[in-house]
């Protein structure tokens, strides 16, 4: 790889790990305050999945918060930390791929394909782009 390639994927890590950080704190607090508007029939129940008192999204979502923390670490250097981003990627195509029916099956969630799941994809697109060649590995 040569080193423009790796600035390149330093750098849509860095964006990506703050922005993901960012998204996903304001989704956390947003379930800490539960705000109606964020329930099903509210104006902003697009943002989330499911009923904003449901368990299962904000476990979720922690999950995403230490994920982001650990990618924006890992861009300091991707090559040394190939194990973790390549396991991000797969994670996260197994998590969009996941999402496709359940966003097919309820008119409401059409969004999402604009949404959440082009984000989920954003690490592999950037990865196959963008990863380390062998020769890099090694040197």
């Amino acid at each position: 790889m040569n080193d423009s390639r790796l600035s390149k994927l330093k750098l849509f890590l860095h964006i990506y790990g703050w922005l993901s950080l960012v998204l996903f704190g304001v989704l956390m607090i947003g379930f800490i305050v539960q705000p109606a508007s964020w329930n099903v029939g509210g104006r902003w129940h697009w943002l989330i999945w499911d009923s904003v008192t449901d368990h299962v999204a904000p476990m979720l979502i922690a999950v995403y918060v230490v994920w982001s923390i650990y990618i924006i670490r890992a861009a300091r250097n991707p090559i040394a930390n190939k194990t973790f981003l390549e396991f991000t990627v797969w994670a996260n195509v197994a998590h969009g791929i996941a999402m496709v029916p359940h966003a097919l099956m309820a008119p409401q969630y059409y969004g999402k394909f604009a949404t959440d799941i082009p984000w989920v994809f954003l690490p592999a697109i950037a990865w196959i782009a963008l990863r380390p060649s062998l020769k890099q590995e090694n040197a």
